[in-house]
């Protein structure tokens, strides 16, 4: 989680939502409601609002939601992951919920954009963090099993709330998603600037524990010509034959030592190069011998 700032209310939420939420309790309470509509008029299921059930309000909240998606860029507020288009499921979260506090179930300070699996797992929990109450450095990741940690400035007077709040953020679908956006950045299939808008939290943390550029930066940098490289220029400098000792002063700034030896690399030093860097180097080609040391030390051949 980040810190979010919350969104001014759009000037139609009262119109669209919060009236015709108001109006529909007055029904379910058997008053006479304060907007006409089309149609028979809603049995009465309660004596007094606090106990008209959960499931009763209609979901005017809904209609928000495009506003909800557009306020926060598409990014549900507690995993800070980015929605896509076509597959996304992004929800409203009520986090003062419908069965507890029935005044607050039509008011858009109370609604976060929340994917659905989230919203499922937190249901009508009170304890978890509010993405807007959230401090930089509460939360961290560890980017082995790629789990949210409890952060650095983590305040102890928040501890149990926090604890909540990582069980729901590390369900398996969460670390899977941390893990994905990784990989393609180690891989270099995208830019940190891209991670920054599609989750900006593994940005953040990538960028504080000083974890390596990416493969488009490595090469722009080895070769010292300060130039921004396409996919094209990546396929233009491989073809060209760039060679591996190009690489040593980028890659001293990620591993350490790097010892080169034998014939230089063609096409595969620059796909050889991402697989070290990103950490995932399985099988080296017979032209050249690397020892390289991060947790111990490895050598391939």
């Amino acid at each position: 989680m980040i810190p979010v700032a919350p969104a001014k209310e759009p000037p139609h939420f009262d119109k669209r939502v919060r009236q015709k939420g108001l109006s529909a309790i007055d029904e379910l309470v058997g008053r006479k409601p304060r907007l006409k509509r089309r149609g028979r008029r809603r049995k009465k299921i309660a004596a007094r609002e606090a106990d008209i059930p959960a499931d009763a309000f209609p979901p005017f909240w809904r209609d928000a939601l495009p506003d909800m998606l557009e306020a926060y860029e598409r990014r549900c507020t507690y995993l800070a992951l980015y929605f896509e288009h076509a597959t996304g499921n992004p929800t409203i979260d009520h986090v003062l919920p419908k069965s507890r506090v029935w005044d607050q179930v039509y008011e858009w300070s109370n609604y976060r954009l929340c994917a659905a699996l989230i919203n499922a797992k937190k249901n009508d929990l009170t304890s978890l963090v509010d993405p807007f109450e959230v401090a930089e450095g509460w939360f961290a990741l560890e980017l082995v099993a790629f789990q949210v940690i409890r952060g650095p400035k983590a305040p102890p007077g928040k501890a149990k709330e926090i604890e909540e709040t990582l069980l729901v953020l590390n369900m398996p679908e969460c670390l899977k998603a941390r893990e994905e956006y990784v990989t393609c950045y180690e891989r270099g299939d995208i830019e940190l600037s891209y991670l920054e808008r599609r989750a900006p939290f593994v940005a953040s943390e990538l960028r504080r524990q000083g974890q390596p550029p990416a493969r488009q930066q490595l090469m722009e940098e080895a070769l010292g010509s300060g130039q921004k490289l396409s996919e094209s220029g990546w396929a233009q400098e491989a073809q060209s034959g760039l060679r591996w000792a190009a690489w040593g002063p980028a890659l001293a700034k990620v591993l350490e030592p790097v010892v080169q030896a034998g014939r230089g690399y063609e096409r595969e030093g620059v796909d050889c190069l991402a697989n070290v860097v990103s950490g995932r180097l399985r099988r080296l080609p017979r032209t050249c011998t690397i020892r390289a040391r991060q947790s111990g030390r490895r050598r391939c051949s």
